[in-house]
């Protein structure tokens, strides 16, 4: 007997940068959802100069942390058979503490159960008295890092922020999208920052807006949900921020509606 699959039949829109969506389709996918690919935002790398100089502040500083699994991807190549006893590593998130271990095979500090900022900076490593301590936090330009950066500053750290890319608007083909709206449906929609929220409606027009406001997003972090909130869509799944946890938040919505 063929195995059932709680998400047969249902299409659901990955938002993720082109070159990072992948790992989160197979999963929809072998759930048995049909994912659809709309990325609306593309991740522009620093140049090699950038990079090699920002990996050369990281390995003097006391604590590097990375604020997302891009920035590891990208500063890595960098690092790789340079580390010393220093610095040590930390990472805003779960997912990217498991690959920046197995990359370094060394431990990684990371918050449990929320994967954001604030839920670093209020871990005891960090929220004690940092006098002296040269924290490298490598991240992309925007985003939440000023308000992480100020914490440790007032707690004495030296912060150096270093930005190894830059996300921009993408250009994303509707095609398919629009097809399943015009067609059978789209039943969720996965996001991942407030970001992406704005440059979807963005990029989305006015001719979808309508549409966009009334469908069921999926959301590792509450303020993702407020952006729609205040975008005018209402419908918003909040999981922890992994692709396990997303795909099993979609299934429990779905295994009780027909």
């Amino acid at each position: 007997m063929s195995q059932v699959q709680p998400l047969a039949g249902r299409r659901v829109v990955v938002t993720r940068p082109a070159g990072q969506a992948g790992a989160l389709m197979a999963k929809l996918a072998a759930a048995g959802a049909t994912p659809i690919a709309l990325p609306v935002i593309d991740i522009a790398p620093a140049d090699a100069a950038t990079l090699r100089a920002a990996a050369d502040v990281t390995l003097a500083a006391d604590r590097a942390i990375f604020v997302s699994p891009t920035a590891i991807e990208l500063l890595w190549p960098h690092l790789a058979g340079r580390l010393g006893a220093r610095p040590a590593l930390a990472t805003v998130g779960a997912a990217s503490a498991r690959r920046l271990g197995e990359l370094s095979q060394r431990p990684v500090l990371h918050p449990q159960g929320r994967s954001d900022a604030d839920a670093l900076a209020a871990l005891p490593e960090l929220a004690a008295p940092l006098h002296g301590q040269r924290i490298a936090l490598v991240k992309g330009s925007g985003g939440r890092s000023p308000r992480l950066a100020a914490q440790l500053s007032e707690r004495g750290a030296e912060v150096t922020m270093l930005d190894v890319y830059r996300r921009q608007p993408a250009s994303p083909d509707w095609h398919h999208v629009d097809a399943a709206l015009a067609g059978p449906g789209v039943d969720a929609v996965a996001l991942t920052s407030s970001e992406a929220v704005d440059w979807l409606f963005m990029l989305g027009g006015e001719s979808r807006r309508a549409t966009l406001q009334s469908l069921l997003y999926v959301a590792p972090h509450p303020r993702i949900a407020q952006r729609l909130a205040e975008c005018g869509a209402s419908r918003c799944l909040i999981t922890a921020a992994d692709n396990d946890a997303l795909v099993a938040a979609l299934c429990e919505w779905f295994e009780t509606r027909p």
